[in-house]
């Protein structure tokens, strides 16, 4: 259930940033990560609940922007920047402003980072 603060302060994860420039832990961690994909447009994939559908590094395309986000337990997370059409998913896309007071912290922490990270580069 998300929390009641403000939603571009909400992150239920480490960023990790000690690890930021080992590349031979990142290599690790992209064979292990949850893969949030957004749009250029900053829309990303959704699942039923609303819940954001990760991928594994696998099911991402392989030429995509990578992005390290952190890690939430044992699990790191990446974002991948894409075209919609790059998937073929059929899903449904959304945005921050759609989703984001539907979902948990974790994933409200994860997809603003990862907007953040994609409007800056």
């Amino acid at each position: 259930m998300p929390s009641d603060g403000p939603l571009l302060a909400r992150a239920a994860y480490d960023r990790a940033a000690h690890h930021r420039s080992d590349d031979e832990w990142l290599a690790t961690a992209w064979t292990q990560a949850r893969v949030l994909v957004i749009s250029p447009k900053s829309a990303t994939p959704v699942a039923d609940g609303p819940e954001l559908a990760f991928r594994a590094s696998a099911d991402v395309p392989a030429d995509a922007p990578r992005r390290f986000l952190g890690v939430a337990g044992d699990v790191p997370y990446f974002a991948v920047t894409t075209e919609r059409d790059s998937l073929d998913d059929g899903g449904e896309w959304l945005t921050l402003r759609d989703v984001g007071p539907a979902i948990d912290d974790l994933q409200a922490g994860l997809l603003t980072s990862a907007i953040a990270l994609e409007q800056w580069h």
